[in-house]
């Protein structure tokens, strides 16, 4: 990957968590209000493995970071001009878009951010399976009992303590 990225990405690299690097990049304008009015300001839009950043630096210091997980994003839209692109992203109702696309890869951005979007979300683990502890310990002495494991009295002791 390459290290001579344009300035607002270099910017937007520190905020990366400690395990996350670029996968795709680009470089346009974002809509943003500032005092009230909708301004363009310069943006970039950073792809990782496990997010999309967009970031917006403010003209006198500082600067606006949207954070948009693959998991709350439901879709991505690319326009692909004769000068310029423009990505639009759908999260949790609301959209963010980087528009006059100069820097990058916008198709490869996109189908980046489209691959993990629609990645299959693994279940969390749940419980295990229903059944009866008690019933499945009383098996399983039995049959250390029954394979000689055990003897009678190991295994009158472990009942006991089982049972209560």
């Amino acid at each position: 990957m390459p290290t001579n990225y344009p300035k607002n990405v270099q910017a937007a690299r520190t905020k990366l968590r400690g395990d996350e690097t670029i996968a795709e990049w680009v470089e346009g304008l974002c809509e943003s209000a500032l005092f009230g009015a909708v301004t363009t300001r310069t943006a970039a839009g950073i792809a990782t493995e496990q997010r999309v950043l967009i970031y917006i630096p403010r003209m006198f210091g500082g600067y606006d970071l949207h954070e948009l997980p693959y998991s709350r994003m439901s879709s991505i839209a690319l326009t692909q001009g004769t000068l310029f692109a423009s990505i639009r992203f759908i999260v949790s109702n609301n959209s963010v878009s980087v528009t006059h696309i100069s820097k990058g890869k916008p198709i490869l951005f996109c189908n980046f951010v489209r691959d993990r979007i629609e990645a299959p979300v693994s279940p969390a683990p749940g419980p295990p399976p229903a059944g009866n502890g008690l019933v499945d310990e009383l098996e399983r002495l039995a049959a250390l009992h029954r394979a000689g494991a055990l003897t009678t009295a190991e295994f009158a002791s472990a009942k006991r303590k089982l049972i209560g």
